[in-house]
């Protein structure tokens, strides 16, 4: 389960606060109905607007989506394999 932090204690983003997906959700499995991600999705960036404005709201969500992906990258995905190998094993992990 996430633990949230103090900013005292907050070092940032780390791979492992994702935890053990599958012991997390025994009986729902690692995947979620798109409508959750999109409820979640929304309501943050609504939330964001609000209290910062759409500019910075709209920055904040570009700068996430940019740790997402060289995490994702990082983590998942083997960056010293040649370029079609490695555009294949991205296709296939997205899927």
């Amino acid at each position: 389960m996430y633990k949230f932090l103090s900013d005292a204690e907050d070092n940032g983003f780390s791979w492992e606060m994702l935890g053990d997906v599958g012991s997390g959700r025994e009986n729902l499995g690692a995947s979620m109905p798109v409508l959750v991600y999109r409820l979640f999705q929304y309501t943050m960036r609504d939330v964001l607007n609000k209290e910062f404005g759409a500019k910075v709201g709209i920055d904040i969500f570009r700068k996430a989506g940019e740790l997402a992906g060289s995490e994702f990258a990082k983590n998942v995905l083997d960056l010293t394999a040649p370029l079609n190998k490695f555009i294949s094993e991205l296709q296939g992990s997205l899927k």
